[in-house]
């Protein structure tokens, strides 16, 4: 087994094969450019998922995926076509504050 860079630890048989095997792959263009697209895509999941937290509590969220698989529904398919619902007014905002 080869040594790490370091002589810490010895690599596992992945490591080494990663590290013999350079031709599979190939160099990022403009790295920084997309280190940066890609953080931006994670802060807009982090910012997405921080909004549900706070729209809707872990009770509910539990009891809302209880009631939905119940009636045999799939709980992504339910949140996508309520959201689809709304964004193409076929569920009026008068139908939503009723609720």
């Amino acid at each position: 087994m080869k040594k790490d860079l370091y002589k810490t630890t010895a690599l596992d048989e992945l490591e080494e094969e990663l590290l013999s095997d350079d031709s599979k792959y190939v160099s990022i263009k403009n790295i920084d450019s997309e280190k940066i697209r890609y953080q931006e895509i994670a802060k807009s999941s982090i910012e997405k998922r921080k909004l549900l937290n706070e729209v809707m509590k872990d009770s509910d969220f539990e009891l809302f995926v209880k009631v939905v698989s119940d009636n045999g529904l799939n709980v992504k398919d339910t949140f996508h076509n309520f959201f689809h619902k709304v964004v193409n007014g076929t569920i009026s905002t008068k139908q939503l504050s009723n609720s």
